[in-house]
């Protein structure tokens, strides 16, 4: 199915009434979906129940970062972190206009239509902290950047309207490139995450606390974790499948924890140290 049309300001103030590139939680649209973005290059559509919705990804590198972003809101009950992931929020046209006159830029234009582009932040980030003080943080999702490249110049013109237009909320914009993301713990992260968007998985929580306790027993360092889990599936009463989503959960929701950032898991293989293991569930760890 063809995406959203964008050729006119018509289309822009329809798209933007409908509420695109606007609200929060559960009610937030992105300004783009899948649909929405023709050109070539992978997309993703990774459902969350932090923010109860499906979140549309419009690259590899996008799709990394919010994951690992997703998993610091699995967080201790000391520091609850993030509470709200918002990816391509729309920057208000009236804005990035008065903002590139200011500044003495040329706005970027649509090379199609020659109408003025609508800019949008990759993600804006909503933490809570420990004593429950909310805070924003906007940041743009780019693989890389080289000075020597085609479209390098307009690209600092975009990511200068937006650093400005954060700026002028009191907000600290942030530029994130591969160089920023841990490509360890995001692999380790994509297996994991499969148990953490499975229902049957995150509502088991008898499962969970049973193997948690039984865990606490396992030659982890010795024994591939796989033969481990076999073991746990008899003594807990679930399957073995059931039994390896719920160790997968427990990781993504940092209840057992290694040192993932460095060391790739692999099922076949003991972990490479003890596990912390948390002495039950964190309020919040079903993200």
């Amino acid at each position: 199915m063809s995406g959203r049309r964008f050729d006119t300001i018509d289309d822009y103030e329809r798209h933007l009434a409908a509420g695109y590139g606007q609200g929060e939680g559960m009610s937030f649209k992105p300004w783009l979906t899948v649909r929405d973005v023709p050109a070539p290059g992978r997309t993703h559509k990774i459902f969350s129940t932090l923010c109860g919705r499906e979140h549309q990804l419009l690259s590899d590198f996008a799709a990394e970062y919010f994951l690992i972003t997703l998993y610091s809101a699995a967080a201790t009950l000391e520091s609850p972190g993030v509470v709200d992931i918002r990816e391509t929020y729309v920057v208000p046209l009236v804005d990035s206009l008065t903002i590139a006159q200011a500044l003495g830029l040329q706005h970027p234009k649509n090379s199609a239509t020659k109408l003025p582009d609508v800019l949008w932040t990759s993600f804006l980030i909503t933490t809570r902290d420990a004593t429950g003080t909310l805070a924003l943080h906007p940041r743009s999702a780019i693989a890389s950047i080289h000075a020597k490249t085609s479209g390098w110049r307009a690209l600092m013109v975009r990511l200068e309207i937006i650093r400005v237009f954060w700026a002028e909320k009191g907000l600290t914009w942030k530029l994130i490139t591969r160089n920023e993301v841990n490509q360890q713990l995001y692999d380790n992260l994509r297996n994991f995450y499969e148990a953490a968007a499975m229902t049957e998985i995150v509502n088991d929580l008898v499962g969970q606390e049973l193997l948690i306790a039984d865990a606490r027993n396992f030659d982890w360092t010795v024994k591939p974790v796989n033969e481990n889990l076999r073991g746990a599936s008899e003594r807990i009463g679930r399957t073995f499948e059931h039994t390896v989503s719920l160790f997968k959960f427990l990781a993504w929701s940092k209840v057992i924890v290694w040192s993932i950032h460095t060391h790739r898991f692999h099922p076949s293989e003991p972990l490479p140290a003890q596990p912390v293991i948390a002495e039950k569930l964190p309020t919040g760890s079903h993200s």
